[in-house]
């Protein structure tokens, strides 16, 4: 699903279980991506880097939001890739 409010475009799938948001700013021409957690996710199964920011929204929804300030990555398909490995992160069964 495609969305345009305003200056940014959204696009939203899911991905095992896992709602993923892409957005794009047409004004700053930036990307941003978050993954909606789930109840049972567990925030400590995600590798922390600098490009990843977890937060609790205004509706107490957990959310790990993705930004990189590398302009190389400023496209669809790396914030994608990249929600999706947060997402297998999340999911992985641990040992």
């Amino acid at each position: 699903m495609l969305n345009q409010k305003g200056i940014v475009k959204i696009k939203e799938s899911i991905f095992k279980n896992h709602k993923i948001v892409i957005a794009f700013n047409n004004n700053t021409e930036e990307y941003f991506g978050y993954v909606v957690m789930n109840n049972d996710d567990d925030i400590h199964k995600i590798k922390a880097t600098e490009e990843i920011n977890h937060f609790i929204d205004e509706f107490n929804t957990e959310i790990i939001g993705f930004k990189s300030k590398d302009i190389r990555c400023n496209n669809f398909t790396y914030y994608e890739n990249a929600c999706m490995d947060i997402v297998a992160q999340l999911t992985m069964p641990i040992n």
